[in-house]
């Protein structure tokens, strides 16, 4: 009985530290967009759990192997991001991989005009971001923008 209890403590503090983790990364990453995006005259952007959570599945399904590296199925989660908020217009995307911190995925995109172009987007004013990480220790991450 006592190992039960035990596993079940180790258990907990393992979900608690891995949504701490990510809850972490999440909040460093949007102190470094809204950092930037203050920093040329763009308001904030709004983190939504929700957006959130749709692209994390698609990281974690680049992560597995289910999807390839890249945009696929974005018009999806464009919609999908769209009916959970319950409308919006201008919507995209940035994805990313192998960068192991809020920071490396961040400057990555500052690097590339297409990327840094979402983030700097005027029309956008919501976002969802989210990562995972595969067996082989790869990050994948995905951001969504929305004008909502």
């Amino acid at each position: 009985m006592q190992r039960m209890s035990l596993l079940v403590c180790w258990i907990l503090l393992s979900l608690s530290f891995t949504a701490n983790a990510s809850t972490t990364f999440a909040l460093q990453f949007m102190d470094l967009v809204n950092a930037h995006r203050s920093s040329i005259g763009l308001r904030d952007l709004i983190l939504d759990d929700r957006l959130s959570a749709i692209v994390t599945k698609h990281s974690q399904n680049i992560a597995s192997g289910a999807v390839g590296f890249g945009h696929s199925n974005f018009s999806y989660r464009c919609t999908a991001s769209k009916k959970v908020l319950g409308g919006g217009n201008w919507c995209g995307e940035n994805v990313a991989k192998g960068q192991r911190t809020p920071q490396g995925v961040f400057n990555a995109w500052m690097n590339s005009a297409y990327h840094r172009g979402n983030l700097e987007n005027v029309r956008a004013t919501r976002t969802g971001f989210g990562y995972a990480k595969n067996a082989a220790g790869t990050y994948y991450w995905t951001e969504i923008f929305l004008e909502y």
